[in-house]
């Protein structure tokens, strides 16, 4: 090679460099991670070194059939774990998911019941008998002067109820993590960057 070629290869292998850690590396190291912490779903637990798996929910204990045989945090439409995104910029990359309720159920924490919540809860139990407030009032009985549980309530919708009606005024959300630091993740990173860089030094 002469001194003129070494130039050219040189120059030429310099702008994709650039470009590389610009632009190309960010994507797929972003792509990378999204899939990582999209599979700790499937994995029902987060993926470090080892796998820390997730506690299990009320569900998976009392209810039967698809909703109690999905794992922690799974749902009919997977809304939290197709959340989970990343957003470019030169040189770097950032993982979030813009979800609401994502960091309760990824750190953990306490939540305060507010009146506003205990009538989600209502509007839930209903929902979950498959009929209005009303209808369901005509098949309630009375025993001095208490309301008692409607004829045709499930496990699920007497879960709504109890939350409902609890005099607790919090209550506590186990961690169920998704997105953090991981070893597993990092190695592979670490893996892709060298092999990307390699590519473009190798003649």
């Amino acid at each position: 090679m002469t001194p003129q070629n070494f130039r050219e290869f040189a120059e030429k292998r310099q702008k994709e460099l650039a470009k590389l850690l610009r632009s190309d590396l960010p994507r797929l190291m972003g792509t990378k991670a999204m899939q990582h912490f999209r599979g700790n779903f499937a994995r029902g637990g987060f993926l470090d070194d080892n796998l820390q798996a997730w506690p299990s929910t009320w569900r998976q204990q009392t209810l039967s059939g698809a909703d109690g045989q999905r794992g922690p945090l799974l749902s009919r439409t997977n809304t939290l774990r197709n959340r989970i995104l990343f957003k470019l910029a030169p040189g770097r990359v950032r993982i979030y998911n813009d979800l609401i309720y994502a960091a309760i159920h990824n750190n953990g924490g306490s939540i305060t019941i507010t009146p506003k919540m205990r009538k989600k809860f209502w509007a839930m139990y209903y929902r979950t008998l498959g009929t209005s407030k009303a209808t369901a009032d005509n098949g309630k009985g009375r025993h001095k002067g208490k309301t008692v549980t409607h004829l045709n309530a499930t496990a699920e919708s007497e879960k709504w109820r109890r939350m409902a009606l609890t005099k607790k005024t919090r209550f506590v959300m186990p961690q169920r993590k998704f997105i953090g630091p991981s070893q597993t993740l990092t190695r592979e990173l670490r893996r892709t960057v060298e092999d990307e860089i390699r590519k473009i030094l190798t003649p």
